[in-house]
């Protein structure tokens, strides 16, 4: 489970810094009398993008664990009463108001971060 994590995270990752970095290319192809503003602009999407990297493998393992491990702990549950009582435990868990409030703040992040580059690209754009 932990590799799954693992790999998740660093998809994830790599998403997130092709987008940074074609917004920094695409900074750098159109550069004129404005371009302290579009540093600026290049300088809050990299502060951005770092905050997000340490909300990634928090929400990775949380949703990695309720995708898999739900239907492994289900199973277990069918064994016996002891299996149930503990799949149950984890299962609230994993489904806890918690596990649902920390993905819906990364995934709030992750649409800031990307209107932040549509914004960004259509100022380009403009200019």
């Amino acid at each position: 489970m932990y590799s799954l994590i693992k790999y998740t995270v660093e998809s994830v990752r790599i998403r997130l810094d092709r987008v940074y970095l074609e917004g920094v290319e695409g900074a750098q192809l159109n550069t004129d009398e404005v371009g302290y503003q579009r540093n600026a602009d290049v300088t809050a999407l990299q502060e951005e993008l770092e905050s997000l990297y340490s909300e990634i493998l928090p929400v990775a393992q949380m949703s990695v664990e309720q995708r898999y491990l739900q239907c492994a702990l289900r199973t277990i549950a069918l064994q016996g009463n002891q299996g149930l009582e503990r799949s149950g435990k984890i299962i609230d868990y994993v489904c806890s108001k918690t596990f649902i409030r920390c993905v819906r703040q990364f995934t709030d992040s992750l649409v800031d971060l990307w209107l932040c580059l549509l914004s960004y690209q259509a100022t380009r754009g403009f200019l």
